[in-house]
């Protein structure tokens, strides 16, 4: 989001610091400020994540009518997970990964910043490393905490009733 402010420009971004650095051009030797980067306000990264929900649901069902229509119903369902991680890494790595901003950044003016490293935009790793994480990252987390409440499960019924006494 950009914000006029006694004459310096600006921009909100994602895990943003303020950077509060001077340059000097070639012509003068007076300094000239840059843009400050604050950090965007909770209800504008809700927003943007919201939009970006949505965006990513409708490429999520394109994806599995496709597989659905091609391969079959039965296919399209056992296969649910990975499309649902295809089409996360078809949607990040087409914006993220290329340096762009999501859809739901840009209807809400948010540029994606590095925090502490002067606001600069993240780095080619950095960018891949979140596409990753945000494609297959959910299907990860579902996976462990699934593995989890099976061995909790299990647990409780080698422990019988609990350790609660029957009256």
């Amino acid at each position: 989001m950009e914000r006029e402010s006694s004459g310096q420009r600006s921009l909100s971004g994602r895990g943003a610091e303020i950077v509060s650095n001077q340059a000097r051009t070639s012509s003068s030797s007076a300094p000239v400020s840059i843009p400050l980067f604050t950090g965007a306000a909770q209800p504008d990264i809700v927003r943007a994540s919201q939009k970006d929900d949505m965006y990513l649901g409708l490429l999520m069902e394109g994806c599995h009518d496709a597989v659905r229509r091609v391969l079959g119903p039965h296919a399209a369902l056992v296969h649910s997970e990975a499309i649902a991680a295809s089409s996360r890494l078809l949607y990040y790595g087409a914006t993220t990964g290329y340096g762009l901003q999501t859809l739901g950044e840009e209807y809400c003016d948010l540029l994606p910043v590095s925090a502490g490293v002067e606001g600069l935009p993240p780095t080619v790793f950095q960018r891949g490393l979140l596409v990753l994480l945000q494609a297959v990252g959910p299907a990860l987390a579902e996976r462990l905490t699934r593995e989890e409440g099976e061995e909790l499960g299990r647990w409780e019924a080698r422990r019988g009733n609990g350790g609660v006494a029957a009256e």
